[in-house]
């Protein structure tokens, strides 16, 4: 596997660079389907979604619950961006909802970039934004 200049991922991330990196995370194997999700939605709109998703849901279940409680009440936030049942209902109850990863993938994209507020992205993990902090743990080729 080749190694990428990090100048070419700063590229990549701004859109600025037409040839397609491949991405995966470090931990999944070569052939575990969250890898397909990864570059799927890296194909979709780069890093900033990669990086949304992985700060939402670190394991890429498709099917996650948060683990979040809130006055005793676990919060009703699914999928691989966390998407909150009583904000979304139209989309929580859609067929597709449980059943096409990619669908649950380009939701997340346009929820993002229609304004959707997501927390963990932003949110400080070891003094850096969790969207920067998580860039060790994928590579790139």
């Amino acid at each position: 596997m080749q190694v990428v200049p990090q100048e070419k991922i700063e590229k990549q991330e701004k859109n600025m660079d037409t040839e397609q990196l491949t991405i995966k995370k470090k931990e999944y194997s070569e052939n575990d389907s969250r890898n397909e999700m990864i570059q799927y939605a890296y194909t979709l709109w780069g890093w900033d979604l990669v990086a949304l998703m992985e700060c939402e849901n670190s394991t890429w279940n498709p099917f996650r619950q948060s683990d979040v409680v809130k006055n005793g009440r676990r919060e009703p936030s699914f999928w691989l961006c966390m998407i909150d049942k009583d904000f979304h209902p139209q989309i929580i109850n859609d067929s597709r909802f449980w059943e096409d990863r990619k669908f649950q993938v380009e939701t997340c994209h346009r929820l993002y970039t229609w304004g959707t507020k997501f927390y963990w992205p932003s949110r400080i993990v070891k003094g850096v934004r969790c969207a920067d902090y998580v860039k060790d743990r994928f590579i790139f080729s």
